[in-house]
């Protein structure tokens, strides 16, 4: 139990640093292109998502600080660009699971 104990710490501290260098407007678009990089470009396979992600966060953290490059853009278009994909894949289980709930009760 103590190891299943450490490991929620672990995430739950994680998530914490993730949440404090979040910025939210790159995290909309770099929800909205993973969306679209996942449904538009079925030759891309699903595993570089999250990478092109991170790299897209960067850029557009970059661009909205007017071009400017600081340890700080970086860790923020990183934390935005994998909590966008965190978004999308806890959107996707509520979404499965509602659907699962309800065709099982017909």
């Amino acid at each position: 139990m103590s190891l299943h104990r450490g490991n929620e710490e672990r995430r739950n501290e994680t998530m914490e640093v993730l949440e404090q260098y979040a910025i939210p407007i790159v995290m909309g678009i770099c929800f909205g292109l993973g969306f679209v990089l996942k449904h538009a470009v079925t030759k891309l396979p699903n595993n570089w998502i999250p990478a092109l992600l991170v790299i897209i966060g960067v850029i557009v953290n970059s661009w909205i600080e007017a071009w400017t490059f600081t340890p700080e853009i970086l860790i923020g278009g990183i934390a935005s660009g994998l909590l966008s994909v965190g978004l999308f894949e806890t959107a996707k289980t509520l979404i499965d699971r509602v659907k699962n709930t309800f065709s099982t009760k017909e």
